[in-house]
């Protein structure tokens, strides 16, 4: 069976991209990497393209509303790392998502939330969801 994975650059009906929310990972640049990521998306979505920010806590919310368009989606969403490429569901051409195995880059950098977002994401946007007992993660498919 062939799976068709669309190219990056392949008309979407939105983006989603993850808010910096850990300290511990952006030590000393928490705020500039939220400022730098806001700025993106804002860009991505003044540009027309639908973009859904994900904020892990109302915190982040309100941080995030203070610095992105108008245009941007926020979504509550518990998640560990921002790489969503990588923890997120892989989006098939018939639309259905897929959920590989995320083993945190071989166990060096899981964190809470990671091994649940996929699911989730797919489920509030009313994907199908297609279960892979695969490990990778979403940079590893390139069509």
């Amino acid at each position: 069976m062939a799976i068709l994975m669309p190219p990056e650059w392949a008309p979407q009906e939105w983006l989603w991209i993850g808010f910096p929310h850990l300290a511990e990972e952006w030590p000393d640049c928490l705020e500039p990497a939220q400022e730098q990521i806001a700025a993106f998306a804002s860009a991505v979505a003044d540009s027309g393209q639908e973009v859904r920010l994900l904020v892990h806590d109302e915190v982040n919310a309100l941080r995030a509303r203070k610095l992105v368009s108008g245009k941007v989606k926020l979504q509550q969403q518990a998640y560990g790392d921002i790489w969503l490429r990588d923890t997120g569901p892989l989006i098939r051409g018939d639309g259905t998502a897929l959920r590989p195995r995320f083993n945190g880059w071989g166990g060096k950098y899981l964190m809470q939330g990671d091994q649940e977002v996929c699911a989730e994401l797919a489920r509030d946007a009313g994907l199908p969801l297609m279960e892979s007992d695969w490990a990778l993660e979403g940079g590893a498919i390139d069509g």
